[in-house]
């Protein structure tokens, strides 16, 4: 199921694909980490924006709202 999962989609055979796609929509438990994933991929293309395009992704997806001020405020001179 990893496999699948972290499989760019062009890689995959048509039943690898199906299956895939089977499982992300299977339920809400695959389907929130398939989004993570396949957003997160796009990250990986070399762009200059990515830095600040993953600090952006970060803060949206890994980090509880009531903890981000934690987090980044620590990060900047006061």
């Amino acid at each position: 199921m990893t496999r699948l999962l972290l499989t760019k989609p062009e890689n995959l055979i048509y039943r690898q694909s199906g299956r895939r796609n089977q499982l992300a929509a299977s339920c809400s438990e695959m389907t929130a980490p398939f989004g993570l994933i396949r957003d997160f991929a796009g990250l990986l293309k070399s762009d200059e924006t990515n830095p600040e395009r993953l600090e952006t992704w970060i803060r949206a997806k890994c980090i509880p709202s009531r903890f981000q001020y934690l987090l980044w405020s620590s990060a900047e001179p006061t």
